[in-house]
């Protein structure tokens, strides 16, 4: 089998549902890991981008000070066993406070692979009444090395791990009556043997078939020995219940809040 090329991300970037993406987060510290929708600019042949909204500045200058990351894609398919594309990217992040590189075709390849964005900004009427969903911050990954990672149908969540010189990233089955309470050790499967010791993060996720509703969640510690020390833990497993109206109307006043903060911040 040919090694996979830059092509081949991006064949899989614009099938996807959802990517994952991982990268330091300070040196000692876990990696950071979490669920993107990857899109594919124009007569883009080199990256892949990602259309972040001023709630997630946090993420977008956290990447910005790492300079690279990972970017996994083909998690969703994990009833086929299929294998993983792992892209280590170079990052380049610019500010798009107007919308007005995103309002083009990456806006319509999120409305298309992503319902959720349709209430928000499916017309201009809509664009102009959430104007606070369309202002961007746009991630450059530029892949600069590929790789397959093989895996079986049971492992559905990722293993990053700071190995000091760069992240390494493998698919592993987590135990399923774990929760995000759990501290202290963590007995992972044998493929975390073969990884260095490091600052390590345990990451999963699960989406919707509608893709309205979708979570994740992580463990974070230090890997030594094929165990994970866990220290902290965000979110919580599983699928959350489909929100009633009350809710949605309170999410969707929480993601207005947040972008506007993120939108006075970056004006500082």
């Amino acid at each position: 089998m040919d090694a996979p090329s830059v092509a081949d991300v991006l064949l899989r970037a614009r099938r996807a549902q959802l990517a994952d993406l991982a990268w330091t987060s300070g040196p000692g510290l876990p990696p950071r890991a979490r669920g993107v929708l990857p899109l594919v600019a124009p007569g883009a042949q080199d990256s892949v981008v990602l259309a972040l909204t001023y709630a997630e500045l946090h993420d977008a200058r956290s990447l910005e000070v790492a300079g690279s990351a990972s970017l996994v894609l083909g998690l969703d398919d994990a009833d086929e066993g299929g294998p993983l594309l792992v892209a280590d990217c170079a990052v380049q992040v610019t500010a798009d406070p107007e919308g007005r590189v995103f309002g083009g075709d990456l806006l319509d390849q999120e409305l298309r692979r992503w319902p959720p964005s349709r209430v928000l900004a499916d017309s201009p009427l809509l664009r102009r009444e959430h104007w606070w969903y369309v202002p961007r911050l746009l991630v450059r990954l530029r892949p600069v090395a590929v790789q397959r990672l093989e895996r079986d149908a049971r492992t559905d969540h990722l293993l990053v791990v700071d190995t000091g010189s760069r992240l390494r990233v493998e698919a592993i089955a987590a135990p399923s009556t774990l929760t995000t309470e759990h501290r202290g050790p963590l007995a992972l499967e044998h493929q975390a043997a073969r990884i260095a010791d490091g600052a390590a993060t345990l990451h999963g996720r699960a989406i919707s078939s509608d893709r309205e509703r979708w979570s994740q969640w992580s463990w974070s510690g230090q890997l030594a020995g094929g165990d994970l020390d866990v220290t902290s833990a965000r979110g919580e497993v599983g699928l959350a219940p489909t929100p009633g109206v009350w809710k949605r109307w309170r999410t969707q006043r929480r993601l207005e809040r947040a972008c506007r903060a993120g939108l006075e911040a970056a004006g500082r």
